[in-house]
């Protein structure tokens, strides 16, 4: 897995991901995209692909055993989980609504919790869980990254038995 450097300078901060088509630009390396991301909370200035609240849901859902179920007041969250280790979740509540979190490096979380627009899930962030405000505001490829690895870090706490079955379903 590639790493992802945030630089922050003079009010922006630029996020580099790995992408699957080649970028072209000042310090950057071939396989490389940058999103500039503004200090006014996350206002993204260019950002390839970016994914909606409803195409990110999709894809949780889709992920290999993957089940989605909704917590009631007061928790007001819609949660992505494998049996019950949750790999993500959206905030349905206002103001919060649609908020996304999951879990992430130790290393990410130092990386992304410095860019506008991402902070440490309340009550989860010293488990290295993030909140990402918008995730119009995050490259597709690098929020399916995210929850991939979240949800393989999911998938690798069940047991070897449990984990085949979920993988053989799909």
């Amino acid at each position: 897995m590639n790493r992802k450097i945030a630089r922050i300078k003079a009010g922006e901060a630029v996020l580099y991901y790995a992408c699957s088509a080649p970028c072209v630009g000042p310090g950057l390396r071939s396989t490389w995209c940058a999103v500039t991301l503004s200090a006014t909370f996350g206002t993204r200035i260019d950002s390839p692909a970016a994914m909606n609240v409803k195409q990110l849901q999709k894809f949780c859902r889709g992920l290999p055993g993957a089940s989605e179920r909704p917590w009631e007041p007061p928790f007001n969250v819609l949660v992505y989980s494998l049996d019950k280790t949750n790999f993500a979740y959206f905030k349905t509540s206002e103001p919060e609504r649609w908020r996304f979190s999951c879990k992430v490096t130790p290393m990410r979380f130092v990386e992304l919790t410095g860019i506008p627009g991402v902070k440490p899930a309340r009550y989860r962030g010293r488990y290295h869980w993030v909140t990402i405000v918008d995730v119009r505001n995050f490259p597709a490829d690098y929020l399916k990254e995210l929850v991939q690895w979240s949800h393989q870090y999911a998938l690798e706490t069940l047991s070897k038995t449990r984990q085949r079955e979920l993988l053989a379903k799909q």
